[in-house]
């Protein structure tokens, strides 16, 4: 199982056994009538959806962990789980909410999701008093005057905060945000808090007290990361007005859901689980019940190698997504730095057309991993696709997880990994009928060769070319570069 959501938090208001009676209530939605020992120790299973729960005692620490699991609704062997632990130490209850999926058959192969956010984590926040540090938890947007700019600014700068800010302005003509915020702050419970304009003027007075790159208007939604410990300079995402839509809210979360799922947790269940085990061989060897021992002993041994492939499993995933970000942040942070130096008036956040795109691309990532092959018609001049935002993330890919994954430094699922990051699906052949049919939209010369285009990033099926990308390329396994020769609407095929 693969961690895709994580939400870490102290509740400061409340004690172990309330907290255990909300997330009961939550579970019995799932699987009605729940048993009395549930906050003890419990394996109950409703029409394949299992609850499991274990409690233990770490001296004066109490300890809690529950696991729901059930199958997907239209895959079976696609299997979804929930593990909530809970920590009591008489000053606050820490307390992780992990969301995980995967096959359960050993299958190897791409599966489209929506990352979402167990509903037991605003169930929490609504009940108790939720912080990270000293930033509340809420399932309400904070409202901004334009005499809470200097407050907001030293948010931003605040070297303790450890969760991000989601700011989303008004419109400048008729104040009003671009989006929900209030199913904006629930869909983000337990990551971030999110704050709006009350008006234009929050955000009228702001941009001349920040940098140029860190500004949010016009209806604009930005995340502001934490800051950064060495003191390096962040990108902070950005959606313009044009760019909000019904799944902004939903891609906020996937966006902040990769970083949450590297938070250090408390403890996991099976931690919980050794805890009580090691309690009760105490209690066993004092009565010298050497049978009993033994046993509980091999049970130690199971607990043992599942944490081990926990931690595996966590590892593996973990490492891809953040190789991946960590150096398109990089790349991205050293355009910031110019624009602010005055270098360059361009904001790298903002894409007026395809071919902008690919022009702020090649200033971004200017290291000769993706070379661009002109084929006339089939260059992003010409492109009119109306998401060119979408068509920097897929040569971002391409230049980052894609090149590490053919280069051999990192091992990830291409297909999952491209969609994922950039809601492109990656396919990695052609027909070999269909591209000698139509070479012009299949094939390049390169170093004196012909080369065909066998490998493409894609969306969309539409005969409109605004509404469909695809981006033609393939891999010089000698010169270790991404030859890009097709940008633009599904290349030429028979049903075409």
């Amino acid at each position: 199982m693969r961690p895709i959501y994580k939400a870490v938090f102290d509740i400061t208001n409340s004690n172990l056994e309330d907290v255990i009676a909300i997330t009961k209530d939550w579970a019995s939605k799932q699987v009605p009538n729940l048993p009395d020992s549930f906050h003890d120790e419990s394996n109950t299973t409703n029409n394949k959806t299992v609850v499991k729960t274990v409690s233990a005692h770490d001296k004066a620490t109490k300890l809690f962990g529950m696991q729901l699991s059930h199958p997907d609704r239209d895959d079976p062997e696609f299997n979804w789980q929930v593990s909530m632990i809970a920590s009591d130490d008489n000053k606050k209850v820490k307390t992780s909410i992990t969301l995980s999926n995967g096959w359960i058959n050993g299958t190897i192969r791409p599966r489209s999701f929506f990352v979402t956010r167990p509903s037991l984590v605003p169930s929490l926040n609504k009940n108790f008093t939720c912080n990270v540090g000293d930033y509340s938890l809420n399932t309400s947007p904070f409202v901004l005057k334009r005499d809470d700019v200097r407050e907001f600014i030293y948010k931003l700068n605040d070297p303790n905060r450890r969760i991000p800010l989601v700011l989303a302005s008004c419109d400048r003509f008729n104040n009003k945000p671009s989006l929900d915020a209030e199913y904006l702050a629930f869909k983000l419970a337990g990551v971030a808090q999110v704050y709006v304009e009350r008006d234009k003027h929050f955000s009228l007075r702001m941009e001349n007290m920040i940098p140029k790159s860190m500004n949010c208007w016009d209806g604009a939604i930005r995340i502001y990361w934490p800051f950064a410990q060495n003191g390096n300079e962040i990108y902070h995402p950005f959606w313009l007005q044009k760019n909000v839509g019904k799944n902004t809210s939903n891609e906020i979360l996937k966006t902040i859901s990769m970083f949450s799922i590297g938070t250090a947790s408390p403890l996991s269940i099976e931690q919980v689980r050794r805890t009580k085990l090691k309690s009760r061989i105490s209690e066993v060897e004092n009565s010298n019940d050497y049978e009993g021992l033994a046993n509980l002993y091999a049970d130690e041994n199971v607990e043992l190698t599942k944490r081990v492939e926990e931690l595996e499993g966590e590892s593996s995933q973990q490492a891809s997504l953040i190789h991946n970000y960590k150096q398109q942040i990089e790349n991205l942070r050293n355009s910031m730095i110019a624009m602010q130096k005055g270098e360059t008036d361009e904001d790298p956040t903002v894409f007026t057309s395809v071919e902008n795109a690919v022009d702020q691309f090649k200033t971004i990532y200017d290291d000769g991993k993706v070379v661009f092959v002109s084929k006339g018609k089939s260059g992003p001049k010409k492109c009119p696709y109306e998401n060119p935002e979408r068509v920097f993330k897929g040569l971002e890919w391409l230049a980052t997880a894609y090149h590490s994954s053919k280069t051999g430094s990192l091992n990830i699922n291409l297909k999952e990994s491209s969609f994922a990051s950039t809601e492109l699906h990656y396919e990695p052949n052609q027909s070999e009928i269909t591209m000698g049919q139509y070479p012009d939209d299949y094939f390049v010369q390169w170093k004196g060769k012909n080369e065909a285009l066998k490998e493409h990033l894609g969306k969309g099926t539409s005969k409109d070319p605004k509404e469909t990308i695809r981006i033609g390329f393939f891999f010089d396994k000698n010169e270790k570069k991404i030859v890009v020769g097709y940008i633009g609407q599904h290349q030429k095929t028979n049903a075409s």
